[in-house]
């Protein structure tokens, strides 16, 4: 029996499965663990990422530059600046406690219990008496009565360095921006004699006030010349620097121009630059020592 089955199938031979895609493929059925045992799976494509080299020792560290920031300055009208020509204020050590109440008392000496229209007082980096008023009409009250200012600080012992043989008030003003011009082509000799001069009828205020109209009062700061320390000698020309709190005085200037020193003169707008912020020189890293055996 055996046999003839074995002759059956060498006469016979089966045919093998048909398959579409492979007809030479003779599937077998198999288990699904078969199957997925057997088939590979598909891997999700992987990108490598940039890892950057670690820093060897000795070599430069890569840092990001520091850049200072401008701080930034708020203005107040009930923030007021008195000064001295010539005469900056040192730091107190001490609180100006003294001070604020007698300019408190000087503001209205009739008055039992005065208000309090000055709430402090400090002095800046540069020598100037920063007070701060607690509103509109004390601002108004110092600005109208300067020399108050004066007999606080002459009455006082907060400011160390104040010299009492000052019979000025201070010039006051409030802390807003300025608006400034620039007064073009002036004869530099005639400019540093209005600066030197010892009548008041000659100085560079006067000479404003009376032939180009502009007082006293409306400006704010020094008046100075725009040159290096020296060229003021050496130049027949010289432009001049002026600072007015009220923007309507510039733009007046601006448009009709001024006559000083017996000249019409050109103006334009002064306009601050601003300074580049310089980035700060990264620390080199200290170099390792060498422990390589020789």
């Amino acid at each position: 029996m055996h046999a003839a089955l074995l002759l059956h199938s060498t006469l016979f031979p089966a045919d093998p499965e048909y398959h579409p895609q492979n007809p030479e493929r003779i599937t077998k059925p198999c288990s699904y663990a078969t199957v997925a045992k057997t088939t590979p799976v598909a891997q999700p494509a992987h990108t490598p990422q940039r890892t950057s080299p670690a820093p060897t020792a000795g070599g430069p560290i890569k840092t990001r530059p520091h850049v200072t920031r401008p701080t930034r300055h708020y203005s107040s009208n009930n923030r007021l600046i008195a000064s001295w020509d010539d005469f900056p204020l040192t730091q107190p050590s001490g609180p100006l406690t003294d001070f604020v109440e007698r300019l408190n008392s000087k503001l209205l000496p009739m008055s039992r219990d005065p208000p309090h229209h000055v709430l402090g007082a400090n002095v800046s980096k540069s020598g100037r008496l920063i007070i701060h008023t607690a509103n509109d009409t004390g601002t108004a009250r110092i600005k109208a009565c300067p020399m108050t200012i004066l007999q606080a600080a002459q009455a006082s012992d907060c400011f160390p360095n104040f010299d009492s043989t000052i019979g000025d008030p201070p010039t006051v003003h409030s802390d807003v921006p300025w608006h400034s011009i620039v007064v073009h082509d002036l004869p530099a000799n005639s400019l540093r004699d209005s600066f030197d001069s010892a009548t008041p009828k000659n100085s560079i205020w006067s000479l404003l006030e009376n032939e180009a109209g502009v007082s006293r009062q409306d400006i704010r700061g020094q008046i100075r010349a725009l040159c290096r320390d020296g060229e003021e000698f050496q130049k027949d020309r010289l432009s001049i620097l002026i600072r007015f709190e009220d923007k309507n005085i510039t733009e007046r200037l601006y448009h009709s121009g001024i006559f000083l020193f017996g000249s019409w003169c050109r103006v334009s707008r002064y306009w601050e630059r601003k300074r580049k912020p310089q980035p700060s020189t990264p620390t080199p890293a200290p170099h390792a020592e060498n422990t390589t055996p020789q």
